[in-house]
């Protein structure tokens, strides 16, 4: 991995060029420290790669209009580090979960403001596009998936909401997840967050 600061300013052009190699070498390199950041603080696998995934879009966009500067001991995967954190962060505390993550960045890095900027703005996108969708549910769908976000187990959602079996319940959950998904996915202003 490249580690000197000539090198990630290299690194940062190969990415604004879009290099696949470039590209593979840094999921290859940074990928498992971010991961471990996520597993370790509340989070699942696929938040990992959805944190990742616009952390490298965030470097992405920035590189490409040469608005990026590392200071003389930042790595590339420090820098990414860094940002995936600040996304994470700011995920726990929309979703008011518990916030324990620790310092895991070798020496301190200040985060520029326009990266703070974007971070920011595109959680905002990413939330008010989640609750549109989330808000055209079926009012049974979104009445199970705030109970389940509450932490209630299914058994005590198949009580509340009358279904036959907890497996129903079970079966219900998975549906309006997969929906809801489906339609976040799908949606024109998500796919241009990507």
């Amino acid at each position: 991995m490249k580690s000197s600061s000539n090198d990630s300013v290299e690194v940062l052009k190969e990415i604004a060029e879009a290099k696949s190699e470039t590209l593979e070498m840094i999921y290859r390199n940074c990928y498992l420290p971010v991961q471990r950041l996520v597993i370790n603080n509340s989070g699942t696998y696929a938040d990992a790669e959805d944190i990742f995934q616009d952390t490298v879009t965030i470097v992405f966009r920035r590189a490409r209009h040469d608005e990026l500067q590392l200071f003389s001991d930042t790595n590339i995967c420090t820098l990414l580090y860094a940002i995936a954190r600040k996304l994470w962060l700011q995920k726990l505390t929309y979703l008011k979960r518990e916030i324990a993550v620790g310092q895991e960045i070798e020496g301190v890095f200040e985060m520029p403001q326009a990266i703070e900027n974007e971070i920011a703005g595109l959680e905002s996108m990413k939330q008010r596009i989640c609750q549109k969708h989330f808000l055209q549910m079926t009012e049974k769908c979104r009445l199970l998936m705030k109970l389940f976000m509450k932490g209630l187990k299914m058994k005590e959602i198949a009580e509340i909401m009358d279904f036959e079996t907890e497996d129903q319940a079970k079966t219900t959950k998975y549906r309006c997840k997969k929906d809801l998904a489906n339609r976040i996915l799908n949606d024109k202003e998500y796919k241009a967050l990507l």
